[in-house]
């Protein structure tokens, strides 16, 4: 994803010339762009998978294996810090070596 440069945004901005500095910025964006779009694909492909997990009962503190993947589950505890933090489930899924 290209980012369109933007005009001047302040009157004491000042405007470096590094043809150097801008190629590695350049190369960092596009780093950055590929890590959201393999960040999204993760995303996609973790829910599909958690939500096959749920259509096998799994109880909480149980654990399961499918091939090469061990799959458990257990309970996260709930507090308080500045904001409230509720126990909900985690599912867990690791690659066993």
């Amino acid at each position: 994803m290209a980012v369109k440069p933007k005009d001047q945004l302040a009157l004491d901005e000042k405007v470096v010339v590094d043809a150097q500095l801008e190629q590695l910025l350049d190369e960092r964006e596009d780093a950055r762009a590929a890590r959201l779009d393999a960040q999204r694909a993760f995303d996609s492909a973790d829910a599909k998978a958690k939500a096959r997990i749920e259509t096998h009962d799994i109880g909480l503190d149980a654990a399961i294996r499918v091939g090469r993947y061990r799959i458990s589950r257990t309970m996260s505890e709930g507090g308080h810090r500045d904001f409230e933090i509720l126990p909900k489930p985690q599912t867990k899924i690791k690659a066993v070596e």
